[in-house]
């Protein structure tokens, strides 16, 4: 998926100086201050953000982890006051148990999703055989992420997309490797994300997927959506205008919803919107957002390498052809049809090695 947004563009928070008459405080939510890499004593983006949930009209844009948000919608101000009326502690509530139930449900199935993810998708570089010249970003330990699923034959090749390395997202080009070089990597969270059953199961993933490969997004991103349970296809969502207004207001610099909401992907009024159909293309999206420089790692081409030892291999074969027509020569006994013969050896070879080639390649994509 291509990079649509400008990296070294600041996501704009808001003005939250102006006087709008109101003396209550707004609520301030916390993100995760990312430092630099190499300079850990610098702090790259702030490590809070403002956000006046009564500016935002109808819907709030809460945290979920690994800045990663989700869409909440308000709720009137008579509800609020019927339940404060009715229990004062929330624990109260006959329903509480079965609410926890079913957040530990979301919040299981969330992990669950970013695993199979993981399993499916992501490989670790356990050879650098392949790697001609070394990378700082692409070498042994480096995560590697594929758009397509990774095969489990050892003999055939994976195209990766994406490489994760120190908590750092690099785009890659080119880059096809060896399953055999490759090992799946044993990735843990232990992470206990804020889930609230409702919309948001699409966040809750991105923010496991996130800490099981330890990045922290530079931006704040929000994503709206409910996964099927079997197909982990984004439901369409009926608020969606609510949540762009939430995420804009709130100072989201990426918003990711279901395809299904027609709404074209790009930049609209500083926002960057990421249309996606299931989980893969949520992840896939927010993988994107994340990139930052392109690397075009300087591999080995193993198809090449079996062309040149298939054409090896005749050239050996013709040798010896060559070595037995001098030893026949020498001894005065040459057969008449002994050209036709080499020219239909050569023939036959030709044909077996183009047609053993076309083969590798097959597997070789």
């Amino acid at each position: 998926m291509s990079e649509p947004v400008n990296r070294g563009q600041d996501s704009s928070v808001g003005d939250d100086s102006s006087d709008t008459g109101d003396e209550t405080e707004p609520a301030v939510i916390s993100l995760v201050g990312l430092r630099d890499q190499v300079f850990p004593s610098l702090e790259v983006v702030p490590a809070t953000l403002a956000l006046d949930p009564l500016a935002i009209s109808g819907a709030n844009i809460t945290p979920v982890a690994r800045n990663i948000f989700s869409f909440w919608p308000e709720r009137s101000d008579e509800s609020r006051e019927a339940d404060a009326s009715e229990i004062s502690d929330p624990r109260e509530a006959p329903n509480h148990e079965a609410l926890v139930e079913l957040h530990d449900e979301s919040r299981r199935r969330s992990r669950t999703r970013a695993e199979e993810f993981v399993r499916s998708h992501v490989r670790r570089l356990a050879k650098d055989y392949a790697v001609i010249t070394p990378h700082d970003d692409f070498g042994i330990g480096t995560l590697l992420i594929s758009q397509d699923m990774v095969p489990t034959s050892r003999r055939r090749h994976a195209r990766f997309q994406w490489a994760v390395t120190n908590g750092r997202v690099v785009e890659l080009k080119g880059a096809r490797l060896p399953v055999g070089h490759l090992e799946v990597p044993a990735l843990t969270s232990d992470l206990l994300a804020e889930v609230h059953v409702g919309g948001e199961e699409v966040a809750t993933f991105l923010a496991y997927l996130l800490d099981l490969f330890r990045v922290d997004p530079t931006h704040p991103i929000a994503a709206l959506g409910t996964l099927a349970i079997h197909t982990n296809e984004l439901l369409f969502a009926p608020d969606l205008d609510a949540f762009i207004d939430a995420a804009r207001e709130g100072g989201m610099h990426d918003v990711i919803f279901s395809r299904h909401d027609d709404v074209g992907a790009g930049i609209h009024d500083g926002l960057c919107f990421w249309p996606v159909l299931d989980a893969n293309e949520a992840a896939f999206a927010v993988l994107s957002a994340v990139s930052g420089d392109i690397v075009n790692p300087h591999l080995r081409r193993r198809a090449l390498t079996k062309e040149a030892y298939a054409w090896a291999s005749v050239a050996l074969v013709l040798l010896g052809i060559g070595i037995y027509q001098l030893a026949v020569a020498v001894g005065k006994i040459p057969p008449l049809s002994f050209s036709w013969f080499v020219l239909v050896l050569v023939l036959l070879f030709f044909a077996g090695t183009r047609l053993c080639t076309h083969r590798f390649w097959r597997l070789d994509r």
